[in-house]
C-alpha cells in the first residue's frame, strides 16, 4: 500500500541520514543491524530452496567483514579469502552436516550482503570518503527506485523482464535512468561539486546498478517463490526488499571513486 510505503520512508529516511551524518560508531551499527536482518531473510530464502545455511557462521562472518572493514577503513583483498577459509573450515568441522551448496551460498550470502554495505563505511571515512559521497550515493539511490516505481505505475507497459520480476516495465527502467541523471547532474554540480562529467557518468552508474540490484533480489524471491522477503517494513516488504539497489550501488560508487582519486 502506498500509504505504508511512504509512511516508513518519511521515518526510515531521516534516521538514515542522521546516522550517515554522525558516522564512526553510529554508522557501524545500523549497517550491522541492516546486515543481521537482512542475511537472516536471506537465510529463510536459502531454506525455502531446500538448503541448510550454517547460521552461526553467516553471522559470524558477517560481523567480521563489518569490523574488519570500519577499522582498516578499506576492503583488503584478504578478506574474502579469509572468509572463505572459515567457511570451508566449518564445513570440515560438520561434515557431513552442510552439504558444499549450503555452504557456498551462505558465504555468496556475507559478500552479498554485510560485504556490499561494507562499502558505506568507505564511502563516508575510508580513502577520499566523505559525507557529502555518501549522501549523494543515498539520495540518488532513492531517486531511482522511486522514479522507477511510479513512472512504471503510471506509464508502464512493456515488461522489462518478466521471468525475474513481472512488475518491472521498459518504461520504468528508462524513467528512473533519465531522472536519476538529470537530478544527479544538478546535484552534482551545484551542491557536492563533484564536476559535470564525474556527476552525469556516476548518476547513470548509480541508476544502472540500483536497477539490476533490484532484479538480482527479485532473482532470488522468484527462485525461492515468495513475494517479498518478508513482512518487516510495511510497504516496502524485508530488508533486503529495500536495500536491494544499495548493496550494487554502494561497492559501484566506493570504486569509481577511488578510481577517479
Amino acid at each position: 500500500m502506498l500509504w505504508a510505503r511512504v509512511f516508513v520512508a518519511v521515518g526510515g529516511i531521516p534516521i538514515l541520514l542522521l546516522v550517515a551524518y554522525l558516522g564512526s560508531v553510529w554508522l557501524l551499527g545500523v549497517v550491522a543491524i541492516i546486515s543481521f536482518l537482512g542475511l537472516r531473510e536471506y537465510h529463510h530464502l536459502l531454506r525455502r530452496l531446500g538448503l541448510k545455511p550454517p547460521v552461526l557462521i553467516g553471522y559470524l562472518g558477517t560481523l567480521g567483514i563489518l569490523l574488519a572493514v570500519y577499522w582498516q577503513r578499506e576492503f583488503s583483498t584478504y578478506l574474502p579469502f579469509l572468509l572463505l577459509w572459515v567457511f570451508l573450515g566449518g564445513f570440515l568441522l560438520r561434515f557431513p552436516r552442510y552439504s558444499l551448496a549450503d555452504i557456498g551460498a551462505t558465504f555468496l550470502g556475507c559478500l552479498y550482503i554485510p560485504g556490499s554495505l561494507a562499502h558505506l563505511f568507505l564511502l563516508r571515512a575510508g580513502q577520499s570518503g566523505s559525507f557529502g559521497l555518501l549522501l549523494y550515493t543515498f539520495l540518488l539511490t532513492w531517486v531511482s527506485d522511486t522514479a522507477a516505481y511510479f513512472i512504471g505505475r503510471g506509464l508502464g507497459s512493456r515488461k522489462l523482464c518478466p521471468v525475474l520480476s513481472p512488475g518491472k516495465t521498459w518504461e520504468g527502467a528508462w524513467g528512473a535512468g533519465v531522472v536519476t541523471v538529470a537530478v544527479g547532474v544538478l546535484l552534482g554540480i551545484y551542491l557536492f561539486s563533484l564536476g559535470g562529467w564525474r556527476a552525469l557518468v556516476l548518476s547513470f552508474l548509480i541508476t544502472l546498478a540500483a536497477q539490476v540490484g533490484d532484479l538480482i533480489e527479485s532473482g532470488m524471491k522468484r527462485l525461492a517463490q515468495v513475494k517479498d522477503s518478508s513482512h518487516l517494513l510495511p510497504g516496502h516488504g524485508g530488508i533486503l526488499d529495500r536495500f536491494d539497489s544499495l548493496f550494487l550501488v554502494a561497492p559501484v560508487v566506493y570504486y569509481f571513486w577511488k578510481w577517479l582519486a
